[in-house]
């Protein structure tokens, strides 16, 4: 069982990097048109918080993206955010399927939180043991999604574990 996760970590991966090699910057802050995009807060959804946003503290320390990314890949929704440009580091983003409900998700369903500080794999964490990803509202027609995330991530080398805790996004893709 643990091959299988691991293959489908490796898989997870590599389809966040190449939903990630065709980043383009958007000309309406806070609007993201498969591209990426900075800040900015969008109207209508009665959820709570409409910012565009992905923050979280990994081991403590407080992060907050100023460039996000989402897409589908083959299904898969591709939530991606950088401190600064594309492909900058640190970065963090989840893997989820494309149809992604509302709810509660632990390690082993189909939910991925990856944090990135290179791009070499030892600088590479994924491996959920233990956490939840909290989905609160997944609107497909127009492509918004938010939620939380509290998380452990094994790195994919065997390099120990890092903290994400207090996530928060609402993304467009």
């Amino acid at each position: 069982m643990k091959t299988w996760g691991k293959i489908f970590l490796l898989c997870s991966t590599v389809l966040f990097i190449a939903s990630c090699s065709k980043l383009q910057e958007s000309p309406d802050p806070g609007t993201a048109s498969n591209g990426t995009t900075t800040g900015g807060t969008t109207g209508g959804n009665t959820g709570g918080s409409t910012t565009i946003h992905f923050t979280c503290k990994i081991d403590g320390v407080a992060y907050e993206a100023g460039t996000f990314e989402g897409k589908v890949v083959n299904n898969s929704l591709s939530l991606n955010s950088f401190p600064q440009a594309a492909w900058s580091y640190p970065n963090v983003g989840i893997s989820a399927p494309a149809s992604i409900a509302v709810g509660t998700y632990s390690p082993g369903q189909g939910v991925t939180v990856i944090y990135m500080e290179g791009a070499d794999p030892s600088q590479i964490w994924g491996l959920m043991p233990s956490g939840t990803v909290i989905i609160t509202s997944h609107n497909t027609s127009t492509k918004e999604i938010k939620g939380t995330f509290d998380c452990t991530v094994k790195n994919l080398m065997g390099g120990g574990s890092k903290q994400l805790t207090d996530g928060s996004f609402y993304m467009k893709y």
